[in-house]
């Protein structure tokens, strides 16, 4: 399931426990939040986070991005946010074109569903 992408409402749904993956925000939780998207309706992705432990891509990711700036442009926050996870993906050598593919739909189901936040200009 890494990888998959959905609401995170819709994959915390069929996300089980103990299987080492969090529904993470793409754009960040609180920056969709101030722009008046529910936790549930956000675009998210599935990462790995061991469960129970520590560490894992989830945790890396919220070390540099764990907030994001409000004065970004939607945009701005979703291309940050997919640099983010494309760049601990790298690091960890597991870049495949399977999470690069997943990184992009969630950016194209973002502008699609916010399309009013996202549109150019």
């Amino acid at each position: 399931g890494e990888g998959r992408v959905g609401t995170y409402g819709e994959l915390r749904a069929i996300g089980e426990k103990g299987d080492n993956l969090a529904a993470h925000h793409i754009p960040n939780d609180n920056y969709m939040r101030n722009c008046g998207i529910e936790r549930e309706e956000g675009i998210a992705i599935m990462i790995e986070e061991p469960t129970p432990g520590s560490g894992g891509r989830h945790s890396e990711i919220h070390k540099v991005l764990k907030k994001q700036d409000e004065s970004l442009s939607p945009r701005d926050a979703l291309a940050q946010s997919a640099k983010r996870i494309r760049e601990i993906y790298k690091a960890d050598g597991v870049y495949t074109e399977e999470i690069h593919s997943s990184v992009k739909d969630a950016m194209k189901k973002n502008k699609e569903k916010f399309s009013n936040l996202f549109q150019k200009g």
